[in-house]
């Protein structure tokens, strides 16, 4: 599949829009990236976020706000969980949240609905 700036994709789930992107047929998902490595895009990720400025994340003290650019050329990620060196530690240990590209999908686009994603 080729996925073009500003392509939209729905589903009855955020897993439902995961699985048709990427051919698979999970029955969850609980993460907000997918590792590309298995797609040939190696230190990469597909990042699935929320740039509407508002909190999101779970209560285990992983709060982000994540804000597109007027330009629309950069996010600007803010970590606001609870234990700072509790994230760098994961930053470290983890190669999926320490990936050096990601490719940007918008999540829940501004009048699209809550099970829709756009690609940026």
């Amino acid at each position: 599949m080729i996925v073009k700036t500003g392509d939209i994709f729905g589903g009855n789930s955020f897993v439902e829009i995961i699985n048709k992107i990427f051919q698979k047929n999970y029955r969850g998902w609980m993460k907000g990236y997918v590792d590309l490595d298995e797609y040939g895009i190696p230190n990469s990720i597909a990042w699935f976020v929320h740039f509407d400025g508002e909190v999101h994340g779970n209560r285990t003290g992983w709060l982000w706000r994540n804000v597109l650019s007027q330009d629309g050329e950069r996010i600007t990620e803010h970590f606001l969980g609870d234990d700072v060196l509790k994230f760098c530690e994961a930053v470290r240990n983890n190669n999926q949240v320490g990936k050096a590209n990601r490719i940007a999908f918008q999540r829940n686009p501004i009048g699209l609905g809550a099970s829709k994603v756009s690609s940026v």
